[in-house]
């Protein structure tokens, strides 16, 4: 998070320079006339600049926050998946499904996202997942208890797998391209304005380039780091959810075994 901070007063103070060398070259003091239709520029532009800004911002938080509940609700969706297979009659039916299980979330923990960070699925965790099917859909069984069971398992695993469908949708999910080059090209304008701004004190001209600069910087990084979960230096989820399922997981199995 501290290097966010510092890269964003080095664009703060870069930008502070440019406006200073544009005073001392291009004089654009001189153009203290033209204020009228800056400030008109200023608050209509501004204003469609922050509607945008506060739209893509309440986007990537809420899409944050959905992938972080998904992940947790999947997790523990694992977690209860093997639990209803121990009430199986066949022990080997739930020792299959503890090993499907553990697999599936090792190659979560192992990758840590790296696929998802690049907005693709990993193919081995898809093959871990579809195992599971694999197993329930042959396992047998001659008796009520087990049927009854049998049905509590498809209906979780079917859950569990909507769960995972949204879930990924949610990981690789990105702002689109249209929104986002306004946004940017929207910024460059709002940047470019506050350093050919004709201020008459510099000092005053200095605070409110660097301030400026520096608040947008900030929401650049705030915007970039929620779009993508995965990769960030102020926000970012990490696969420690499964990695606490494993455990839980594992002592169960070990306290049943």
């Amino acid at each position: 998070m501290i290097s966010v901070f510092v890269k964003s007063t080095l664009l703060a103070l870069f930008s502070v320079i440019l406006m200073m060398t544009a005073q001392a070259f291009l004089h654009t003091d001189k153009y203290l006339a033209d204020m009228g239709g800056i400030s008109a520029y200023l608050v209509a532009f501004g204003a469609l600049y922050g509607i945008i800004s506060a739209f893509i911002v309440v986007e990537v938080w809420n899409k944050f926050n959905n992938t972080k509940y998904l992940i947790e609700q999947e997790a523990a969706g694992l977690e209860k998946l093997y639990l209803l297979s121990t009430y199986f009659h066949d022990k080997k039916f739930s020792e299959k499904v503890y090993a499907n299980v553990k697999t599936y979330i090792s190659i979560i923990v192992d990758n840590n996202f790296k696929h998802l960070k690049k907005g693709k699925k990993h193919p081995a965790e898809e093959q871990a997942f579809d195992q599971l099917a694999q197993d329930i859909n042959h396992v047998k069984f001659d008796d009520d208890h087990d049927g009854q069971v049998f049905g509590l398992i498809v209906d979780h695993y079917a859950n569990l797998a909507q769960t995972r469908t949204e879930r990924l949708h949610k990981c690789i999910l990105r702002l689109p391209l249209p929104i986002r080059v306004f946004f940017y090209a929207s910024s460059f304008f709002m940047v470019i304005t506050f350093i050919f701004m004709p201020f008459v004190n510099i000092y005053y001209g200095t605070l409110v380039t660097g301030t400026f600069v520096f608040s947008l910087a900030l929401l650049i990084y705030i915007i970039e780091d929620l779009d993508n979960p995965f990769f960030g230096d102020m926000w970012h989820i990490t696969p420690e959810t499964f990695k606490d399922s494993l455990t839980h997981i594992e002592e169960k199995y070990t306290a049943l075994s």
